[in-house]
């Protein structure tokens, strides 16, 4: 009995994140946006979501940018608003987060030891290739931070937000944190247009 109790209460929690996302989105762009969900399968997948680790991910979320909502190229990270990657517990996320993390360390250290276009370099390593598409993405920009069981990415771009009412990303950040009740333990990875990586805080 404690155990459905439990359950009960997680599947809660997790539509509470999905019904906050569309509060906030029609908050800021006054419409609801379009979803689109991810599978293995997928074709089309921005290689941004595979950042992340897969370890416990039970679900993919991307939200496209209304300039997309009819003609949209759904591999495409700069068409979206941001995406929601769901972990089956808080533990997996938090671990795919600290994966980030060192991933991100991994590209600092490269460009520090002018490692970062070394032409010696074995070209048969997919890890350090992953590394490289994450550093590669983040010149866009991006803001990714956890919330219980989720890991959740905003995706920004070189221009202003493009919200209804005129904000900067800062503020776009502090009130996407602010709308998830992200308060205590606020740490995150961030970066800005024509970075070479995220930097972390907390």
């Amino acid at each position: 009995m404690k155990t459905e109790i439990s359950d009960k209460k997680a599947k809660i929690k997790k539509g509470n994140i999905y019904q906050i996302t569309d509060s906030l989105i029609y908050k800021f762009y006054g419409k609801k946006l379009k979803h689109v969900e991810f599978d293995e399968k997928a074709k089309k997948k921005p290689k941004h979501i595979t950042f992340f680790k897969k370890e416990g991910i039970s679900k993919v979320k991307g939200i496209l940018s209304y300039d997309f909502s009819v003609n949209y190229e759904t591999s495409a990270f700069e068409n979206y608003t941001l995406f929601l990657i769901e972990y089956k517990n808080d533990s997996l996320a938090k671990n795919s987060f600290r994966k980030l993390k060192e991933d991100n360390e991994s590209i600092i250290n490269l460009i520090e030891n002018d490692e970062w276009f070394n032409p010696n370099d074995n070209k048969n390593n997919p890890e350090k290739d992953r590394v490289m598409v994450f550093s590669v993405h983040c010149k866009s920009g991006g803001f990714i931070f956890r919330k219980d069981n989720f890991l959740i990415s905003l995706v920004e771009t070189c221009r202003e937000p493009l919200t209804k009412e005129k904000m900067n990303w800062k503020d776009y950040e502090n009130e996407f944190m602010k709308g998830y009740k992200v308060f205590e333990k606020r740490e995150f990875l961030n970066t800005d247009c024509d970075s070479r990586n995220y930097y972390y805080e907390n």
